[in-house]
């Protein structure tokens, strides 16, 4: 069966406290070219996911993107770099406070910008979440592929 190298996966998987989603996209390329688009959260399962990809697929370029999100609960501000939101707040005010009014919705501190990322980095189900998320991706890249070759 011929397989196209144009194709699309997409997964994504919950717990009680994260949401990752992964998708991969595939184009046409005489060689494999694999490009991560990710926090840097997941470096470490980088090249267990790069491996993965390469035992599929034997040609392509490849855009892995990888996003995640911390579920709200009522200890989200717990896990916020209050020293982070300083730096921001100080540097906003010297550096356009003068010009505008510098107002400040609390609620944006809550973005992955000004998490901690210490408790995703130590949370024992986070890396599985990503790595379920990928491989589940991956067979749906590979039916995409699949589907395109024979049409």
């Amino acid at each position: 069966m011929s397989q196209s190298m144009t194709g699309f996966g997409k997964a994504e998987n919950e717990n009680e406290k994260f949401s990752v989603l992964v998708e991969i996209k595939s184009v046409n390329h005489r060689f494999k070219d694999i490009r991560f688009r990710s926090g840097s959260l997941f470096n470490d399962i980088e090249i267990e996911l790069r491996k993965k990809l390469e035992a599929v697929f034997k040609r392509g370029s490849f855009d892995v993107y990888i996003h995640y999100k911390k579920k709200s609960n009522s200890e989200s501000f717990d896990n916020i770099d209050f020293e982070k939101v300083r730096n921001f707040t100080r540097k906003m005010q010297s550096e356009v406070g003068e010009v505008i009014k510098l107002r400040i919705d609390p609620t944006q501190f809550l973005k992955a910008d000004f998490q901690e990322e210490s408790d995703l980095k130590n949370d024992e189900t986070f890396k599985p979440l990503a790595i379920k998320s990928f491989d589940q991706a991956l067979v749906e890249l590979e039916k995409s592929r699949n589907t395109e070759g024979r049409s």
